[in-house]
């Protein structure tokens, strides 16, 4: 007969121990169709999402700034038209211009798409046809105060809705939503392009999301500091003292002495103190400190580390946007180029193809079946003239003056002139590069 090996006892030691993690806060908008009654699809829960991220663009300077930075690049010079085999097309930029844009400029055509774009990862624009079914006009439309129906059996909506204003419940037909068919082989008179950039999963499928939505948290955090400083200068520092007075005054005017004296200790000058009075039998006056809290200015380090956030998360880093930096001045040129050369490759091209793509769709439509691309003229962040100053005082800062006395004036060279030009410069006296 077998034995029967013993259990071990088991340990707390040796139960695994189960963690419970915080749920990261999600910036992810909510987009339902279902139990809001309406035939348009919710962007956010209360259907506010792209007026809400503006919003925090209008108050956060270093993203506003970054959409106005983006919108520039992605307008760039003007849009140019193209074969298949890259001959470039001036009839169709002609139409462009001449025909289809009647009360604005291409300029301003290209940068409203463009500012949607750097904005919300979309934009909207709304070709117009005369009675005999041809292009005549093609008009930008607000992103933001787009909505999208729901998606048919195609995966496409059928129709969009349009509002001034999705914010106000009141104010009669002037904000209710009026349905703008999607643009396809019906030939409406009026109808919408919607192009989005791409997302991920459900959501994406009605709307597109905006690739920096990781560091709307940052941004918010970003907006607080100021009125925050700003409340501190205007109405006073933080009390880190407790005054304790003793009065005779009746009850009626214990508030006006309360006041005066607070007048006296606070403001961009004052002291800070927090003010209580007794009566004189109470005794003397009593000082009480207060252990310090913030003060103006010691969140300035946060507000720093947020608009780093928010640049990475963006994708336009602090040089392009005229930031110091610490390249110095023989380096600021090709830094400069570099970034921008990566911004180019990787955010400005992608996105460009959102309102490239319909252009050339239109231009096919209008009966212009050679164009098979359009591009957008770059736009340069560097000016020629600029690079060519930066460029010589790179040289500055790596020649001698023997080197300079040799290339330049073509003279001999002379006791001392190992010196680099920009060192002799900086002296008292001027380099010498005279004749020997």
């Amino acid at each position: 007969m077998t034995k029967k090996k013993a259990i071990p006892p088991v340990h707390m030691g040796h139960i695994p121990k189960m963690y419970a993690y915080a749920k990261p806060v999600s910036s992810t908008p909510v987009v339902a169709e279902n139990y809001t009654g309406m035939e348009y699809v919710y962007f956010g829960k209360d259907n506010l999402y792209p007026e809400r991220m503006l919003e925090l663009a209008r108050n956060c300077a270093p993203l506003g700034t970054r959409f106005h930075a983006l919108a520039l690049m992605i307008a760039g010079n003007g849009v140019k038209f193209y074969t298949r085999k890259g001959e470039e097309i001036e009839e169709a930029r002609n139409v462009l211009i001449d025909e289809l844009l009647k009360d604005t400029t291409e300029e301003a055509f290209l940068y409203a798409l463009g500012f949607d774009i750097a904005a919300l990862n979309a934009c909207a624009m709304t070709p117009r046809r005369a009675a005999g079914g041809d292009i005549v006009r093609l008009d930008h439309l607000d992103v933001s105060r787009l909505r999208s129906g729901p998606l048919g059996d195609d995966g496409m909506p059928a129709d969009f809705f349009w509002s001034t204003s999705w914010g106000r419940r009141y104010g009669g037909k002037r904000f209710e939503p009026k349905r703008i068919p999607r643009y396809d082989e019906r030939q409406h008179a009026k109808a919408v392009i919607y192009s989005k950039g791409y997302t991920a999963g459900s959501i994406g499928d009605t709307y597109a999301l905006p690739w920096w939505i990781g560091c709307t948290k940052a941004a918010e955090n970003w907006t607080k500091i100021d009125p925050y400083n700003n409340q501190q200068v205007d109405e006073s520092f933080s009390a880190n003292v407790h005054l304790h007075t003793y009065t005779t005054r009746p009850d009626t005017e214990l508030d006006k002495y309360d006041q005066k004296v607070i007048r006296a200790y606070t403001g961009s000058r004052g002291r800070g103190i927090w003010h209580t009075y007794g009566t004189p039998e109470e005794g003397a006056p009593i000082l009480t400190p207060i252990p310090r809290s913030d003060h103006a200015g010691e969140l300035d380090a946060m507000r720093d580390n947020d608009e780093r956030v928010i640049s990475n998360a963006y994708g336009i880093p602090g040089i392009l946007m005229g930031i110091e930096t610490k390249t110095g001045m023989d380096g600021a040129s090709k830094a400069i180029s570099q970034a921008q050369a990566q911004v180019m490759a990787m955010l400005v091209r992608p996105k460009q193809q959102l309102l490239t793509s319909p252009l050339v769709r239109i231009m096919n439509d209008k009966g212009l079946t050679d164009v098979w691309e359009a591009r957008i003229d770059p736009l340069d962040l560097v000016e020629p003239g600029n690079d060519e100053v930066l460029g010589r005082q790179a040289v500055l800062r790596s020649m001698t003056i023997n080197e300079y006395r040799e290339r330049e004036l073509e003279l001999e060279t002379i006791d001392g002139g190992e010196r680099l030009l920009i060192e002799a410069g900086s002296q008292a006296g001027t380099a010498d590069t005279t004749p020997a």
